[in-house]
Parts: structure tokens; C-alpha cells; sequence
């Protein structure tokens, strides 16, 4: 599988999903937690996901948690 085709398949199970772990998305796409790191810092610098401690979430969903400095 190459980086695009992984990246899109992460993208498409967090949309479909909404959140999911660092653990369960390695699984999905038989690749190493410091290779889905990657992928997910990409896909958030692109704005297309948003990254969670310890996963991601899609980039639809917002949060009404106040912020952490607050």
C-alpha cells in the first residue's frame, strides 16, 4: 500500500467513524504506530483530521470541552 492509499484509508474510517485510537488505525492499515504518527500529523496539518491524545478525530466534530489552559 502506498503513503496516499494509506493516508486516504485512514482519512475515510475517522470520517466514517468519527474517532478512533492510534492502536486501532495501525490495525486497520498494517502499519507501525510511528508510521500512523506520521500519516496523522499530515492529514492534520492539512486540516482534513483533527489529532487527539492518542488518536484522531474527524475534523467535523467539535469539542465543548473548555480548553486545557482554561
Amino acid at each position: 500500500m502506498g503513503v496516499d492509499q494509506r493516508r486516504q484509508q485512514i482519512r475515510d474510517a475517522i470520517e466514517q467513524h468519527g474517532l478512533l485510537t492510534m492502536h486501532e488505525l495501525a490495525d486497520l492499515v498494517a502499519a507501525s504506530q510511528a508510521t500512523v504518527r506520521r500519516d496523522l500529523r499530515h492529514l492534520a496539518e492539512s486540516g482534513l483530521i483533527r489529532r487527539t491524545h492518542g488518536g484522531a478525530a474527524a475534523s467535523r466534530m467539535v469539542s465543548h470541552e473548555a480548553p486545557y489552559l482554561e
